[in-house]
């Protein structure tokens, strides 16, 4: 981008966020934004992503004369890139319905990618004796002979923890970078939500864009049972982040209505996945545009009596030092729904605090920062 093309994307840009009256959005996010949009091949993308940004700002009905006012500022980026305001929206429309991000690479490779990333890293697991799952609604679509129809950021995992040594044998001299970062990562846990938020802390990043490999952890217990580990950092009483992990124990019968012990074939190589009930069941309860899509495409696919047979079993949760040792604040499950947690220790309220002040920055993440980056 040259010089006049950066200055108006940035007048633009700044004149977008001037209408925002709900979110605060800091110097440092609108110059992260900016570079961002300088990086990217051409105008038509810069306006794409710009426009995809504005719509999840803008999204409630009384914003709708900011929204539409912020398109026509877009459209001045470059007056050749789309005839007309309207035909920006479409194409802002047709991103929106396939999980697309403007600059990402174009869907039809992302599918090749997939397929060119699973079968050998799949392999590979096999190979080594990897005790693993292919999950979430790419596994499904796999396992349902589903042609691919949306773009997918990354390949989701569950693996055994024991087995993260041999993933990451797996991806040496892949095209993937991979990280272990459970002992120091950027994942909080908010006040009843039952789960951590936040960036896989074992994952492996494509080396040339934006895909992903996340890895869940697991340890499968003598009975079939399985505890999903899920590592966090807290504050301690120093002001000091420390790491600490939440620990999800699922009823073996919960583990064989959700994930699949028949292999699904796939170019010649074999793995487990989820079960589509148990993708359906975690999708029904999120707004996510791509999570909508996904359950209309799967909703004949699923055996509905299974998920009303899944919501009968409960998971235990329990927060725990990394050395195992057991710091007596224990998740209850039906608490996990009215957003309180259970402590048996003195300690209770200062937790309490500290996890309100994580859930209220997560709000502001959401609200701003996640749209901007």
């Amino acid at each position: 981008m040259n010089d006049k093309e950066k200055a108006v994307i940035e007048q633009v840009t700044r004149k977008c966020i001037s209408r925002l009256k709900d979110v605060k959005v800091t110097e440092q996010q609108v110059k992260s934004m900016l570079s961002r949009l300088y990086d990217m091949k051409n105008l038509k993308t810069v306006m794409d992503s710009l426009a995809l940004n504005v719509s999840n700002f803008f999204g409630k009905p009384k914003q709708m004369q900011d929204f539409n006012d912020c398109i026509k500022d877009i459209m001045q980026i470059d007056h050749t890139a789309y005839d007309s305001p309207e035909d920006l929206l479409k194409q802002l429309r047709k991103n929106k319905e396939t999980n697309y991000t403007p600059g990402n690479i174009p869907i039809e490779e992302n599918h090749l990618l997939i397929s060119n990333t699973l079968k050998p890293l799949c392999d590979k697991l096999n190979e080594l004796g990897v005790d693993y799952y292919v999950v979430g609604a790419l596994s499904t679509f796999i396992g349902t002979r589903t042609p691919l129809f949306r773009y997918h950021g990354d390949i989701d995992f569950m693996i055994a923890e024991k087995d993260i040594p041999k993933v990451q044998e797996a991806l040496k001299d892949s095209e993937y970078n991979f990280s272990d970062d459970r002992l120091n990562n950027t994942k909080r846990l908010s006040q009843g939500v039952g789960h951590t938020q936040g960036e896989h802390e074992v994952i492996a990043n494509h080396k040339d864009n934006e895909f992903h490999l996340g890895f869940f952890l697991f340890r499968r217990e003598p009975d079939n049972s399985i505890t999903v580990r899920e590592y966090f950092m807290e504050e301690n009483e120093n002001g000091e982040k420390v790491p600490k992990i939440l620990e999800r124990h699922e009823p073996a019968e919960l583990v064989a209505l959700e994930y699949s012990e028949k292999l699904t074939d796939f170019a010649g190589t074999q793995f487990r996945t989820s079960t589509p009930e148990s993708v359906y069941a975690k999708k029904m309860s999120t707004k996510h545009p791509k999570d909508m899509l996904d359950l209309a495409v799967l909703r004949d696919k699923v055996d509905f009596d299974k998920i009303k047979e899944m919501q009968q079993y409960q998971c235990t949760f329990e927060i725990v030092n990394p050395n195992i040792k057991k710091n007596n604040r224990v998740f209850q499950e039906s608490e996990i729904g009215k957003g309180t947690i259970n402590t048996r220790t003195e300690e209770k309220d200062k937790a309490n605090s500290r996890l309100q002040k994580d859930q209220e920055e997560l709000m502001q993440v959401q609200e701003s920062q996640e749209q901007l980056e």
